[in-house]
């Protein structure tokens, strides 16, 4: 994984791919020496994997459509991402004041994504896990598979623990993370702050040099710009990590309120990717990380 990406999170459909496709080639080719590559992602969990229909929030419909989005990104030189759910919520809420306390949550990787990975016959993937993963396991699955480029979340939780743990955890990681993560609230689209990005960037500096930096939480169409010009600002972080070399993740921010399809069991909405929003969204990010 060479170019830093700038990814369309949780497309769930058809529908969702091809707004993106437009939206990347739309706005791209007026981006002259975007240094960030268009990136599709795709929210993936146990169920997706078993081929079950079951209604899960933001994963993707069905195999059929992670196939199609993984070669529709291809054919363009686009990248693809699966983002996997690995926690084992019949625990409960994931949380814990400890690093072993988290890493209990975690499915084995053994059990389920090599099975993915095969599945597709593309390996040529991010693969973002979503838990916090002892390190042994994360060796087994880069062996099995060389060429995937691994991405680790860094959430508020995992950050805040005591004695030096997210160090420890980092500095595990560093022979086979090609990414961190940083996402405060896993996903729920809480804003990053500036001074947790610059805190979590020396800590990959002192305990995973080799690593890049990707940020997620709070992205939208409308504040994008402003964000990268907040990070563009600050030269202890530009230092570590210039912005040519920083990815960034958006999912809620493109996303739109929409009537339940589920008989209202579910509540009486859910949102789903809105097009315009992505089109906007990859519009502003490329005219801020141009002028930046």
């Amino acid at each position: 994984m060479n170019k830093p990406y700038l990814c369309i999170s949780a497309l769930q459909s058809l529908a969702d791919i091809e707004g993106a496709v437009e939206a990347f080639d739309r706005w791209l080719p007026s981006a002259n020496g975007a240094t960030h590559s268009p990136c599709f992602g795709f929210a993936v969990d146990a169920h997706t994997i078993a081929a079950e229909v079951k209604w899960s929030p933001r994963k993707v419909e069905s195999v059929t459509v992670l196939k199609a989005g993984i070669v529709r990104a291809g054919a363009r030189g686009f990248k693809a991402a699966l983002h996997l759910d690995l926690q084992d919520r019949s625990r409960g809420s994931v949380g814990g004041s400890s690093l072993s306390q988290l890493e209990a949550f975690f499915l084995p990787i053994h059990s389920t994504l090599p099975a993915l990975l095969s599945m597709l016959d593309s390996p040529d993937l991010i693969v973002q896990i979503n838990a916090v993963v002892p390190p042994h396991e994360c060796e087994k699955l880069k062996n099995q598979f060389e060429n995937i480029s691994l991405v680790f979340p860094l959430s508020q939780a995992l950050l805040s623990l005591p004695e030096n743990q997210a160090a420890q955890y980092v500095h595990g990681l560093a022979g086979v993370a090609d990414t961190f993560l940083l996402d405060r609230s896993g996903g729920a689209g809480l804003e990053f702050l500036i001074e947790d990005v610059r805190s979590v960037a020396e800590l990959l500096r002192a305990n995973a040099p080799q690593s890049k930096l990707a940020i997620s939480g709070g992205l939208n169409p409308k504040n994008i710009a402003q964000r990268v010009q907040q990070l563009a600002s600050d030269e202890t972080l530009m230092k570590i990590f210039p912005l040519a070399e920083i990815s960034f993740d958006v999912e809620s921010g493109v996303r739109s309120s929409v009537a339940s399809k589920n008989g209202g069991k579910l509540g009486a909405d859910t949102d789903r990717i809105d097009s315009v929003l992505v089109s906007d969204f990859v519009k502003n990010a490329y005219a801020a990380l141009g002028s930046s």
